[in-house]
């Protein structure tokens, strides 16, 4: 029987486990790079998530200051009132839990932006500056952990002026 078994070949035991031991350091070195690769990755797509929303929220404000009239800015910065030609007389935008609201005379809140513009993000600060015969703007984005991912100031000048008596 010893004689049989002799002349087969195949692998021994300790082969067999530096085998799987070299597979389960490659698995292993694959899973931490694919966890990297997969973080940066979403990483990205949430900045490039940030610029939009940041870039739509700034043409839909810098929309409604260029064409609004009786522009008054609050003495907190935080809002401004005019009279849109989108959403109607004396209405005040402002932020409201994270999304730009326009807030009516009668204290209705609407969106300026669709729910699905934010994608899980937040704009984190807003304020508004007269600066001579136009508005300074400056928005922040932040991302799903709180940590500002976009940021822009631009001034606007109304069309109609701004009104300088609040």
């Amino acid at each position: 029987m010893k004689k049989k078994l002799k002349g087969r070949g195949g692998y021994t035991l300790t082969e067999i486990l530096i085998v799987v031991a070299i597979v389960a350091i490659i698995a292993a070195a694959g899973a931490v790079t694919t966890t990297a690769v997969i973080s940066a990755r979403n990483s990205m797509i949430e900045a490039a998530d940030a610029q939009i929303l940041g870039s739509t929220a700034a043409q839909a404000i810098a929309d409604e200051l260029r064409f609004g009239q009786n522009i008054t800015i609050s003495t907190d910065e935080t809002k401004v009132t005019l009279d849109s030609t989108a959403f109607g007389d004396s209405v005040c935008i402002k932020l409201d839990d994270g999304r730009l609201a326009v807030v009516g005379v009668d204290g209705t809140d609407q969106m300026m932006l669709a729910e699905s513009a934010y994608s899980g993000l937040e704009i984190s600060k807003l304020t508004f500056k007269q600066d001579g015969t136009g508005v300074t703007v400056n928005i922040t984005v932040s991302g799903r952990n709180g940590e500002d991912k976009w940021s822009e100031s631009f001034s606007v000048v109304p069309l109609n002026g701004i009104d300088t008596t609040a």
